[in-house]
């Protein structure tokens, strides 16, 4: 909502100072990127709210923030004496660092837990013929859909079922190795996140 304001108010200052031609080029990454959103949140709105939460979806609306900040920089060069020029700027830096921080930890915490994942879904491909419904619904929502895709893949030597594939993972202590080894990965940034929590927290009871 703080971006879309900065951005309304971008486009005034840009139309007052007839310089919308000159920015051209990043007004149409916003609405770009917009007019996606919105058709995104249309036609999958029937996976519920959490469907908007999903990470692939940050290659299309970082094109509208790298639009926005690239406006006000355009913006500020044009006249960095002026309060509010040099107010959004700082405003738009403040929430990319805080967003591109929380993001970083996010993965770090999640990255992981991610690849252990991912690893699971390999072996239930791979074993499709023996799992059940709620297993390979990891692989795609219909589990009826992996059944039938499957083969291809197996018929084709694509993806798990390729050549050198089992060679990649022909022992089971290798396997064990990566998942033991990624929980412990996993609980040490969750441990050097929690510490970098504290810390923060500290520094602000000493400024509030």
């Amino acid at each position: 909502m703080i971006l879309i304001a900065i951005l309304f108010i971008e486009v005034i200052i840009l139309a007052k100072c007839d310089l919308v031609a000159k920015n051209a080029k990043w007004l149409s990454f916003i609405l770009f990127s917009l007019l996606s959103s919105f058709a995104m949140a249309v036609f999958r709105s029937g996976f519920g709210i959490q469907q908007a939460l999903v990470s692939r979806y940050i290659t299309i609306t970082s094109l509208a923030i790298i639009g926005i900040y690239l406006l006000a920089l355009s913006i500020y060069n044009m006249n960095s004496k002026n309060k509010m020029h040099r107010s959004m700027m700082a405003i738009i830096l403040i929430i990319l660092f805080f967003g591109l921080t929380s993001g970083y930890m996010y993965g770090l915490i999640e990255g992981p837990s991610f690849s252990v994942s991912r690893m699971d879904d390999a072996y239930h491909l791979k074993t499709y013929r023996l799992q059940p419904d709620n297993n390979l619904a990891g692989l795609y929502p219909d589990p009826k859909i992996v059944r039938q895709r499957a083969p291809i893949l197996e018929r084709y030597g694509l993806n798990v079922f390729a050549e050198g594939y089992d060679n990649m993972n022909s022992s089971n202590d290798l396997l064990t190795d990566r998942f033991y080894n990624m929980h412990n990965i996993n609980n040490t940034i969750q441990q050097s996140v929690s510490r970098y929590k504290i810390m923060l927290r500290g520094v602000n009871k000493l400024f509030v």
